[in-house]
């Protein structure tokens, strides 16, 4: 017989049985549903600090974007939206903060440590096109071009459109002196910009092709 007809014939024989399977599993849900609303009320608490940080620092408020990123890494410490927000913060901060006058050294210590975090950052969220991005971009300040490309690459392949990954890709070459390559690689953001439905990209639309004509300024054309 099947365990459906099997269980059936036991209700049959003992009809309170139901109601106790029923009512325990009541107990259990009712007892994980708080747990269950805590977690989604840390979950906003976080993405909202993570907001008040990310406006906090387009208006140069360092101290209390930095609160706010802190407050939301205490409610979820392995939220990359938390870590690499926070890290941005900082990047701001060290190079358009009031003590943005650093040494050669202590830019190459910054960005040695900020390199590890985005790298902390991708490693929780490997899928994140703008956590390989920003890595290129600091890869790009540390010197390491070639790295860089690796870089953007990478956010190319999570995010076949991500034009600013491309537009980052053909300036990395212009940086390596391959001014051709260069070339190509604008034209292809130029192309991939015009194609462009995502409303956060849409600036990087006219950078293309601004970056495109400062380089064939330059090789005089």
């Amino acid at each position: 017989p099947s365990l459906t007809y099997r269980f059936s014939k036991l209700v049959r024989r003992r009809p309170g049985l139901l109601l106790g399977v029923t009512a325990v599993v009541a107990v259990v849900v009712l007892g994980f549903l708080p747990a269950i609303l805590r977690v989604q009320k840390n979950h906003d608490d976080m993405l909202a600090y993570v907001r008040e940080g990310t406006l906090r620092t387009e208006a140069k408020q360092w101290d209390k974007a930095e609160a706010a990123f802190l407050h939301a890494l205490e409610l979820d410490p392995h939220s990359p939206m938390a870590v690499l927000q926070y890290t941005r913060m900082k990047v701001h901060r060290f190079f358009d903060g009031p003590d943005s006058a650093h040494s050669e050294e202590e830019v190459a210590v910054f960005l040695e440590q900020v390199h590890g975090e985005y790298q902390r950052g991708i490693e929780l969220a490997p899928d994140n096109p703008t956590g390989w991005n920003r890595l290129g971009i600091i890869l790009k300040m540390m010197g390491r071009y070639v790295d860089a490309i690796k870089a953007y690459k990478k956010a190319l392949g999570v995010k076949p459109a991500s034009y600013y990954a491309q537009v980052n890709i053909a300036a990395a070459y212009a940086l390596l002196r391959d001014l051709e390559r260069s070339r190509t690689e604008f034209r292809r953001a130029t192309e991939m910009a015009a194609l462009a439905t995502d409303v956060d990209d849409l600036p990087y639309t006219a950078q293309a092709w601004r970056n495109l004509a400062s380089l064939q300024l330059y090789r005089g054309k």
